[in-house]
């Protein structure tokens, strides 16, 4: 619990108003389509803007104190991803929910006999997942290198990649349709993107290239030898212990 209390504050919250705000009004603009086909570039738009503010989990602007708990920076990731997925699942929730009005019946595998429009709410949180799990890859390896902040770096490699992926020759395009050659082929690979970005975190998040805090120029650390000698690694100098020269001092006192 202290973990967590000194964790949560130093979430940065801020990036996810600007992106609940653009989420708000992709779902408003999503009503006027009616089916999935016409709503998908709306949806896999705010799929985007929240694995965006996901990669913006492992800034830490209070680096310091955080450093100081005897935790190894796995649990702290981890923790911090948590608290950060809150948002991002609200986001999720909210187009879902938007993609499914009007007609759209939200199902979790798409089905051919159906009457109505349908919302493949399985693929939607696969591509979801995919993507956020990308957004806090990018962002624990560039925490590798800038720690404080790699929130920036990581967003704008995730919108890089999101550019590319839509470049992709048809036959191994991840952004399929419904009714598309390629939407069940494109599944295993949005499992295996999926896997890679979650290996990606752990590898990366499995140590950590801040140390604690070396000794300043000046400063040593003592420790007494097997004679009882205290040392001084730095200057490998000897010292007698302070005992020992606070009885030196009261044999030399005047009587």
């Amino acid at each position: 619990m202290t973990l967590l209390r000194r964790l949560a504050p130093g979430v940065p919250w801020i990036p996810w108003l600007p992106v609940a705000g653009l989420v708000g009004l992709l779902a408003w603009a999503i009503t006027d389509r009616p089916d999935f086909a016409s709503r998908h570039l709306y949806l896999r738009a705010g799929l985007l803007l929240a694995a965006l503010g996901l990669s913006f989990a492992f800034d830490d602007p209070v680096a310091p104190t955080t450093d100081s708990v005897p935790s190894p920076l796995r649990l702290r990731r981890l923790l911090r991803a948590v608290l950060s997925l809150v948002p991002w699942s609200l986001c999720i929730a909210v187009l879902v929910w938007a993609g499914s009005r009007d007609g759209v019946d939200p199902v979790l595998i798409l089905s051919s006999t159906a009457d109505r429009p349908q919302l493949p709410v399985g693929r939607l949180i696969l591509e979801a997942g995919t993507m956020a799990a990308w957004g806090l890859a990018l962002a624990s390896v560039f925490a590798k290198r800038w720690d404080e902040e790699p929130g920036k770096l990581a967003s704008v490699a995730l919108l890089a990649m999101y550019a590319v992926s839509w470049l992709v020759p048809e036959r191994w395009t991840l952004w399929a349709l419904p009714n598309g050659t390629q939407w069940k082929a494109s599944h295993p690979w949005w499992w295996v993107a999926i896997g890679l970005g979650a290996m990606i975190v752990t590898v990366a998040s499995w140590d950590s290239r801040r140390q604690r805090p070396a000794l300043r120029p000046g400063k040593t650390r003592r420790r007494v030898g097997e004679e009882g000698v205290t040392k001084t690694p730095q200057s490998g100098a000897c010292r007698a212990p302070q005992t020992e020269r606070l009885g030196a001092d009261l044999d030399h006192s005047p009587k």
